[in-house]
């Protein structure tokens, strides 16, 4: 129930609750990967499978003063790694174009329905995080720039 009342409190206009479907790893329902990537939702709004919903487009939360919050967990090593420029300086390459732009992609259909609401992406992984708002910061779409991205550790690890 408190997430009808977050979702009701949120004041946005057309937005729904909904359960989500996680697509099936190859490992079967016992992946590590989709154990934590549903326990990292979880510590979000209380419930993995909860979605809220508006233009066709979900996000894993809505905060108390109506930020749509989407959680990734990972999206570190998979996609980007860190190393150092000619100058000694730590930079952030990306190393799997398909998963940026697929990130740029949703970030796109997020801030198209959000209709000028606020949004926060929530990464497990500091990597993750940083490679994340590099390339929301060099969109050419202002409102995916305005994107906040946080490094939020998963605070129950499932082994």
């Amino acid at each position: 129930m408190d997430a009808v009342k977050r979702g009701s409190d949120a004041d946005i206009n057309g937005l729904s609750i909904s359960h989500k479907k996680f697509p099936a790893p190859s490992e079967g329902n016992e992946s590590f990967v989709l154990k934590n990537a549903k326990q990292y939702q979880k510590e979000a709004s209380g419930d993995a499978a909860l979605s809220f919903d508006k233009g066709g487009t979900s996000w894993d939360n809505v905060d108390v003063n109506g930020k749509l919050g989407d959680r990734k967990y990972g999206h570190g090593a998979s996609m980007f790694k860190e190393v150092d420029d000619d100058f000694g300086e730590k930079i952030i390459e990306i190393t799997n174009n398909s998963r940026a732009t697929s990130s740029l992609d949703q970030a796109a259909r997020q801030v198209n329905a959000a209709g000028g609401k606020s949004i926060k992406w929530e990464i497990s992984t500091d990597l993750g995080a940083k490679g994340l708002k590099q390339i929301f910061s060099q969109s050419n779409n202002p409102l995916i720039r305005a994107i906040e991205v946080v490094h939020l550790p998963q605070v129950t690890i499932i082994p």
